[in-house]
């Protein structure tokens, strides 16, 4: 599914016809254009149901973000990564920012694969100049994966906006920061 936004109606259903088409053709991808507002807020509402659909088989959903080029080789890396361990994993995302949800299923929880997985999505991700969260934070879930961020400078200037709005440290302690750094 591809978003577009343009200045009027007719500037980005022009696009979609014209360039977007080209490539999914060319890739022998159906297309279909949802020219009617009716039939965009129905792909919306696909869109934003998307959590939904594998809540309840997640063991945990990945907020990984590449440089926009490569994001499509992120999304290949995590399916090999995927074929290595016999499972999926569902992705979706922002190609416009390169952020993509990746959801490692219970499946692999279960047979005590869950920390490989994530920790080799991740690894591709960093390898490819991404970052561990673009769009939902480091927060509490994330603070224990903080150690792949190698960039010491990227932590001195969290914790000096973090010292600066909190300097008594009482807003969410051990929240969205890695522990022991301040």
């Amino acid at each position: 599914m591809i978003i577009l936004t343009g200045t009027t109606e007719d500037d980005y259903v022009a696009q979609a016809e014209r360039k977007i088409a080209q490539i999914c053709e060319e890739k022998s991808v159906d297309v279909q254009v949802a020219d009617k507002a009716q039939m965009r807020a129905d792909i919306l509402k696909l869109r934003s149901e998307f959590f939904s659909i594998f809540k309840d088989r997640t063991a945990d959903a990945l907020d990984i973000t590449v440089p926009q080029p490569v994001s499509a080789n992120c999304w290949r890396k995590s399916d090999d990564v995927a074929k290595k361990y016999s499972t999926t994993i569902p992705t979706y995302g922002h190609a416009g920012d390169g952020n993509l949800h990746a959801h490692i299923l219970k499946e692999v929880e279960e047979r005590g694969q869950l920390k490989q997985v994530k920790w080799e999505i991740y690894q591709e991700t960093l390898n490819l100049g991404g970052v561990l969260t673009g769009e939902h934070g480091i927060g509490q879930i994330r603070n224990k994966d903080s150690r792949l961020v190698p960039d010491k400078k990227q932590w001195e200037l969290m914790w000096g906006i973090k010292k600066t709005f909190d300097p008594n440290n009482i807003l969410s302690p051990g929240v969205g920061l890695p522990p022991n750094q301040h």
